[in-house]
């Protein structure tokens, strides 16, 4: 990871223009830093002199100029009250830690011990993230141009005027002489130095884009169509009586009677129907196919084809008798030999080798008797008759 450092004034300009996220403990424990690295030997301290690292370390320049304990007590309460300014947030005990103080024994060592108490409890590790996260949202500031410089002159500090020589003092007897003034020495004035303040540049904000509005394409309208027609006048309904009229009483009918009725009134509707569809015109079945078939032409479909004439009937149902006639003539394939099974060889080899241990068995038996009966004992050929 790369070490970067930033200087107290870019800290206060990222803290101003909210480019860095500074708390009220945050800047307790800035104070409380610088503080530490002062307290021995404390030198007059400006903002540019102190350094912080993005491993959150505060490192301190050495000064040029030695205060007084008192002075610099007081210029590090005016620091913290500075850094509590420009933090978001609030804390009592840290606000009144800044205050100034009038004892004359305010020293770094009793600052060090009132931020101590303000900030229980002191957790050091904390302490290093928090500076460390303020120091790298700085240098990203930085880097993204939202800081910008601007030099001004310090205001010439009074050089002090050398002090003059005594007079001479002239002896009683000569005459008084007056000695020459003497010129005071010229000191020279130490270098002005600039001072860098930071100043905050807002970015103007991204142009927004606007879509083009688009219109919707006109469409034409046609005026309505009027039609010119005669109008049938409306007969006037007749007004209904004031007086309901008596019910008629209910006449009795025979079912024989309802059903003959009902089968004449049927059928007269349904010849109705058909005389105003024009459908009893077509009786035969021919003017019925033909009728079907302007239907369906009609409808974009394709019209059912003819069934087939008699002797085509005839001449594809003899096809088929003579393609399954030849099918049945066709002989069988003949299957190839069938090969000797290897476990019948297996089986015969097997029985082989017992027949053959067998064998050797019997032999192993009786070749040592055969073998004594055949050999003529020793004594029979010792005793035999010498001549």
């Amino acid at each position: 990871m790369e070490l970067t450092s930033v200087t107290l004034d870019e800290v206060f300009a990222a803290a101003q223009a909210r480019a860095a996220s500074l708390v009220p403990e945050t800047s307790g424990y800035l104070a409380l830093a610088v503080a530490d690295a002062s307290a021995r030997l404390p030198y007059l301290l400006e903002d540019p002199m102190v350094m912080l690292t993005s491993e959150g370390t505060v490192k301190v320049s050495r000064g040029t100029q030695v205060v007084p304990p008192e002075e610099s007590a007081t210029r590090i309460r005016e620091l913290l009250a500075r850094l509590l300014d420009c933090s978001a947030g609030s804390m009592p005990a840290l606000a009144a830690t800044a205050k100034p103080r009038s004892e004359s024994a305010d020293d770094v060592e009793t600052f060090i011990r009132e931020l101590e108490a303000a900030l229980v409890p002191v957790n050091r590790a904390a302490a290093r993230r928090a500076l460390a996260r303020l120091a790298r949202e700085t240098v990203r500031a930085k880097d993204s141009g939202r800081l910008r410089r601007r030099k001004r002159r310090a205001q010439p500090s009074s050089a002090p005027a050398a002090p003059e020589a005594p007079r001479a003092a002239a002896p009683i007897a000569a005459p008084a002489v007056a000695a020459p003034p003497i010129a005071p020495h010229a000191v020279a004035a130490p270098p002005i130095e600039e001072a860098v303040e930071v100043e905050f540049t807002p970015h103007a904000p991204p142009p927004i884009e606007v879509e083009p509005v688009v219109e919707p394409t006109p469409i034409p309208e046609e005026p309505p169509t009027m039609i010119d027609a005669e109008v049938a006048p409306v007969a006037a309904v007749a007004a209904a009586p004031a007086a309901e009229a008596p019910a008629p009483a209910p006449v009795k009918v025979s079912s024989k009677n309802a059903v003959a009725s009902l089968g004449s009134t049927a059928k007269s509707d349904v010849d109705d129907l058909l005389e105003r569809f024009v459908v009893s015109t077509l009786s035969s079945p021919e003017s019925m196919r033909e009728a079907r078939a302007s239907l369906k032409r009609l409808a974009g479909l394709d019209p059912t084809p003819p069934p087939p004439a008699a002797a085509e009937i005839r001449r594809l149902t003899a096809a088929l008798e003579s393609v399954a006639r030849a099918k049945r003539e066709v002989p069988a394939p003949e299957l190839p030999p069938a090969l000797p099974k290897r476990s019948g060889f297996r089986a015969g080899m097997v029985a082989i080798a017992l027949i053959a241990l067998v064998a050797a068995g019997l032999l192993g038996h009786y070749l040592p008797r055969l073998l004594a009966a055949a050999t003529p004992p020793d004594h029979a050929l010792t005793s035999a008759p010498s001549r």
